[in-house]
């Protein structure tokens, strides 16, 4: 898939997202090969909140802590007070489909996310579709 296929079909799915999401739903953009790498999205109180996984909730000798670069990274971008048992948070994001996908992208592309296969998951459900299969 194109980058700029990516960003397209990253834009659709969060637009719809934003335009029909309820109090309290969230939307979640994860590594299909490292579940603990993930962004998600939650609307509450018709506030935008982003996370993204820290990789340290796990018992301590499996911890993947993120490096200082990642770390600064994500403080870039607005995420912070991420470390054990706490994930990197940014409050009242932008309700934009394509800011959030240009976030999305520069996460991943920055191995903040890696880059392997991402898989979009909606919950509660958690259905996950992969970025690098199309839809049917």
């Amino acid at each position: 898939m194109t980058a700029d296929a990516r960003w397209s079909l990253l834009t659709r799915l969060l637009q719809g997202f934003l335009d029909s999401a309820r109090e309290s739903q969230v939307v979640i953009l994860e590594n299909g090969d490292a579940v603990d790498e993930y962004i998600q999205f939650k609307r509450n109180h018709t506030i935008l909140y982003g996370e993204v996984g820290s990789r340290e909730w796990d018992v301590a000798d499996k911890r993947r802590p993120l490096d200082a670069a990642a770390r600064e990274r994500l403080a870039g971008l607005g995420f912070t007070h991420g470390g054990p048992e706490r994930n990197y948070v940014c409050d009242d994001l932008a309700q934009s489909a394509p800011y959030l996908a240009d976030r999305f992208l520069r996460l991943q592309g920055g191995t903040t996310l890696g880059r392997a296969r991402t898989m979009i998951c909606s919950t509660p459900w958690r259905l996950c579709r992969s970025l690098d299969k199309p839809f049917r």
